[in-house]
């Protein structure tokens, strides 16, 4: 699996604290390309690695097939129900019950937009559709 797992959030936690949560895939980018200039990797790794970061929320071309793999792993983790359920227990100690409601469900629709791989579609539709059941149950 590409490093780009480990790397595409690496500054999530600060980028929540500055309030600057939307600018978290370029800064994790910078700190992974600074991180990236410590070893002597091929260039075609780091241009994969840095790919896969900066495009694991899809908002940019996927330049390689890890890029890909790494989008649809990281939708693939939040769209478990137990980890959407977690994160949106944790919105709960910072918002409202229907912010966080809803704002739990606008990730998951995101999420779900982002996977591309049919496997992954496959696996996670049982979840996907039982989240958006406990989105509509609560919101009544």
């Amino acid at each position: 699996m590409c490093q780009g797992t480990r790397l595409m959030d690496l500054k999530l936690g600060e980028a929540s604290k500055l309030g600057k949560l939307k600018n978290h895939v370029d800064m994790s980018s910078q700190a992974t390309k600074q991180f990236l200039k410590e070893f002597n990797l091929p260039q075609e790794a780091v241009d994969k690695i840095i790919n896969c970061v900066e495009g694991h929320h899809r908002e940019i071309h996927w330049k390689c097939k890890e890029a890909e793999i790494t989008a649809n792993a990281d939708c693939y983790k939040f769209l478990l129900l137990k980890n959407w359920l977690t994160f949106f227990h944790h919105l709960g100690t910072r918002m409202p019950f229907n912010e966080a409601l809803a704002y739990a469900g606008e990730k998951a629709e995101e999420k779900w937009t982002i996977l591309s791989l049919d496997t992954c579609k496959k696996e996670l539709e049982p979840h996907y559709k039982l989240i958006r059941e406990i989105i509509a149950k609560a919101s009544k």
